[in-house]
């Protein structure tokens, strides 16, 4: 007895699912090997009396025609071509003559998901009927970016112009009143700890800096250096406070540092090393 369709469908889906984790070319073979399979199963189900009762894609389009309006004339009032083109989206990996059955009257566009098997029967319908066919992209959801909570002690570097760089590329940062450093560090220390903000520090005690902070329970400074060694160094320990001097720096390596510590933040704590830096 030959399998239904519908349990070739279940095959050929879970067969697209183990290829796809195996690697693309595993899908691609997985791809047009169920290709193959559904046009042998739809063109033996296509043949004049192959299944008796059962309607083929063009009998069930006339029988619904019919049902619409009987004797084949058009409703009255009715003109061709004034109902609006519209899109179908299909979710399934495979797209069959079933599948299709009964979605596509008034159908200009059917979008069907990047990796979808469309058998052959189903792709000659959907050109008989003039139906273009689409593949939805995924759409990548952007990461939204913390506030970033702002201090600086123990220098003189103006940062306003810095401030509004960041601004415009929608950083959203809370400055701190400039005071001395070890009340500064308080001040970041609760805004981390209690408000879960990502902190940076400018200052030009960084080392000083870096010790009183690293006192406080829950916070995780690293002091800046070159811009690929401090992001390995942030996500090292999922610092949640940057240290920087800015008196060596130029202001555009300044507002490099300060938007690559922002795109990855927050950056949480190894898993091995919680319970001593948390």
């Amino acid at each position: 007895m030959k399998p239904a369709t519908s349990q070739i469908e279940r095959i050929a889906r879970e067969v697209i699912a183990r290829s796809a984790r195996a690697g693309s070319n595993g899908a691609g073979d997985a791809e047009r090997l169920v290709a193959e399979v559904m046009r042998q199963i739809e063109l033996e189900h296509s043949v004049a009396g192959a299944e008796p009762g059962r309607k083929g894609a063009g009998d069930r389009e006339a029988a619904a025609s019919a049902r619409r309006c009987p004797g084949g004339a058009e409703p009255p009032g009715h003109r061709q071509g004034s109902a609006p083109a519209t899109v179908v989206e299909l979710q399934d990996r495979v797209i069959t003559l079933d599948e299709l059955d009964g979605k596509l009257e008034k159908v200009k566009q059917i979008t069907v998901p990047r990796r979808a098997v469309i058998t052959p029967a189903a792709r000659d319908e959907l050109a008989r009927r003039g139906i273009a066919i689409g593949y939805a992209i995924a759409v990548q959801q952007s990461k939204p970016r913390p506030t970033i909570a702002w201090g600086q002690a123990e220098t003189n570097y103006e940062a306003a112009s810095l401030l509004d760089a960041l601004a415009r590329e929608r950083i959203s940062i809370e400055p701190l009143a400039q005071t001395g450093l070890a009340q500064v560090i308080d001040e970041l220390g609760d805004e981390i700890t209690k408000g879960g903000k990502p902190a940076v520090l400018l200052t030009a005690k960084a080392a000083v800096a870096l010790c009183l902070a690293n006192r406080r329970r829950g916070v995780r400074a690293v002091m800046a250096q070159s811009f690929a060694t401090t992001l390995q160094a942030v996500r090292a320990v999922g610092a949640n406070l940057l240290v920087v001097d800015p008196a060596s720096r130029s202001w555009f390596e300044l507002k490099r540092l300060v938007g690559g510590y922002v795109a990855g933040a927050p950056y949480p704590c190894p898993a091995e090393y919680r319970g001593q830096l948390d």
